[in-house]
């Protein structure tokens, strides 16, 4: 009996001593000690410490077991957990547990750490000063999936290559991919309201829509669809007959963007052709045509377009002048064998419509952008009064015609409302001597060799739509001029903020908001999450309406009884009669 006591004590010490150390007594605190004192604590024996202060050999080993200690108690999920059960594992002790399967920060608290330093998380890890002036900003461009781990999460590493097979899909089709770890930005994951390891979510338009699903029935399939369908399908008009083909392709002058046309075989618009829309979102819009759908109207549309297969990919590309047919096309048998290599290509290659407008920051920076003196950009800016001005379309047929050689010469031409734009114009009227006929429009010239710096020349009553071909060739000598320098842009300008003529109203943007927060809810809630607001929403409504039917018919019953009622009437008023009786009025008697 003493033999077999003994073997249970040295068992106990084992287990005891292979125990991770309680994160209070490493502190030195009582247990449920607030995070105030925990900060203190922690403060006080770093300064002691920490290996470039002390020299003991211990130092190391003590200075990992305070900083474990503070990262599981500095985090309020983490130390209720802790302080309820003892452990921050994933099942708590006496049943319970995480309905979605997902590890708390650190779960594998007082193991050693999963992280060899070779992971595929490495690869694509950013920190919060990345995230905030690089990812944040092109966000609105392209959706960043975002994967957040721990080198101490085991079920992160259980998914490691599941994230890894998703992502070998979602890069090649210019998907955003980022990982961040909890060990060195755990203020970075606060900031995108993460909670718990390991966590997937996307990072669009500026807003974060988190992954739902547990981790156990995660499948790299299941990701590459929720990365496909958190992209609002906004970014591209589907199409099913051909009046709105043709009213998407007219609309070309008046949105100032060019038109693509994807024409595919799938039902809905494939993953590549969302991640494109929303790059240039900006300078070009999308339809979709579903080629699979046997009604006369895809027929019609086919046969405009000129494409004979069902099963194949297209996407055509139109300027203001659709009638002319598109100016670029491509064709591919199989959707696999588009690369986003070759659809950038051909969309690259036509970003604006033939005479764009400036209208927006955006659109200067794209139609006259930062140039040196060697390879001198040449702005050519026809300063009309409206949109509708007659000197648009004859200067945009001009172009037309002189297209190539305008882009062999690195100029880009555009027009600009004097109207819309006054305050951006300022310091370029300034410069103007007299009144121009009404006939007559004025062209500048601009060099921007600065954002804020370059110069120009102001050419006064330079374009006369009555004269096309005249002003046209006048014009032509005055641009190679510029280039050629014989005729010099003599004046320095500083360039005033652009108003951007197609922000939207309150309304709309108001509007646009709340479509978003229904999508991200959408996402975020799962159905036990829902179907209770649901049920109040509901039974709200029927308890107002059952309450409005009951005061409605105890009104009606009132109304009846009061119109049963007749008063005596013995050819005097009664108090009856007139509810303004008082007993000292003489013109009335009480009966």
């Amino acid at each position: 009996m003493r033999l077999i006591g003994l073997v249970v004590l040295v068992l106990s010490c084992l287990v005891f001593a292979s125990l991770p150390p309680d994160p209070y007594t490493v502190l030195g605190l009582k247990k449920g000690s607030n995070i105030k004192d925990v900060k203190k604590a922690y403060k006080s024996l770093v300064r002691e410490w920490h290996p470039d202060k002390n020299d003991s050999p211990q130092a190391a080993e003590r200075f990992m077991e305070i900083s474990k200690a503070y990262e599981l108690l500095n985090d309020p999920l983490k130390k209720d957990r802790y302080d309820k059960y003892g452990t921050v594992d994933d099942e708590p002790r006496g049943g319970g547990g995480n309905p979605y399967g997902f590890d708390p920060f650190f779960g594998g608290f007082g193991f050693g750490g999963f992280d060899n330093g070779n992971s595929y998380f490495a690869k694509h890890r950013v920190g919060i000063r990345q995230y905030t002036n690089t990812i944040l900003e092109k966000s609105h461009y392209q959706p960043y999936i975002i994967f957040a781990y721990s080198g101490y999460c085991r079920s992160c590493f259980a998914m490691e290559s599941i994230w890894q097979s998703a992502v070998e899909d979602l890069e090649p089709l210019g998907y955003g991919i980022a990982t961040v770890n909890a060990m060195t930005d755990s203020n970075l994951l606060e900031r995108m309201r993460v909670s718990r390891l390991p966590t997937i979510l996307v990072l669009l338009e500026g807003r974060t829509v988190h992954y739902r699903s547990s981790p156990h029935y995660t499948t790299a399939k299941s990701l590459r669809v929720f990365a496909r369908d958190v992209i609002p399908e906004s970014y591209i008009i589907k199409l099913a007959s051909y009046d709105k083909l043709k009213r998407f392709l007219d609309q070309a002058k008046s949105t100032n963007k060019v038109s693509v046309v994807i024409l595919g075989s799938a039902p809905s618009p494939r993953l590549r052709y969302l991640l494109s829309a929303m790059r240039l979102s900006g300078t070009a819009r999308f339809a979709y045509v579903h080629l699979g759908e046997a009604t006369e109207e895809v027929d019609y549309m086919r046969e405009a377009m000129s494409i004979k297969c069902t099963q194949c990919e297209n996407v055509l590309v139109f300027n203001e002048f659709p009638e002319d047919g598109p100016i670029g096309r491509l064709s591919m048998s199989k959707a696999s064998d588009l690369s986003k290599e070759t659809l950038n290509s051909l969309l690259d290659q036509h970003p604006f419509l033939l005479l764009p407008r400036i209208a927006s920051p955006l659109f200067l920076d794209a139609l006259c952008p930062l140039s040196s003196r060697s390879s001198r950009v040449l702005c050519v800016w026809l300063v009309a009064t409206s949109s509708s001005d007659p000197a648009i379309q004859s200067l945009r047929s001009f172009v037309a015609k002189k297209k190539k050689e305008i882009k062999e010469k690195n100029i880009r031409v555009a027009y600009i409302s004097a109207t819309a734009q006054s305050e951006f114009l300022r310091p370029f009227t300034d410069s103007r001597s007299s009144e121009v006929e009404n006939s007559s429009r004025d062209i500048v010239m601009v060099w921007r060799s600065e954002s804020q710096r370059g110069r120009f020349s102001w050419f006064e009553g330079a374009w006369k739509s009555e004269e096309a071909a005249e002003s046209g060739a006048n014009l032509m000598k005055e641009m190679e001029g510029v280039i050629e320098g014989t005729i010099k842009l003599d004046k320095a300008i500083l360039f005033p903020q652009m108003i951007d003529e197609y922000q939207p109203s309150l309304f709309s943007r108001l509007s646009k908001r709340l479509v978003r927060l229904i999508e991200q809810a959408w996402f975020e809630l799962s159905k036990e999450e829902v179907y209770p607001v649901i049920s109040a929403v509901f039974a709200f409504l029927l308890i107002m309406m059952i309450g409005y039917g009951v005061s409605h018919s105890m009104r009606e019953e009132k109304g009846n009884r009061r119109a049963g009622y007749c008063p005596p009437f013995n050819g005097r008023r009664t108090p009856s009669m007139d509810s303004g009786w008082h007993p000292e009025d003489p013109k009335m008697t009480r009966e």
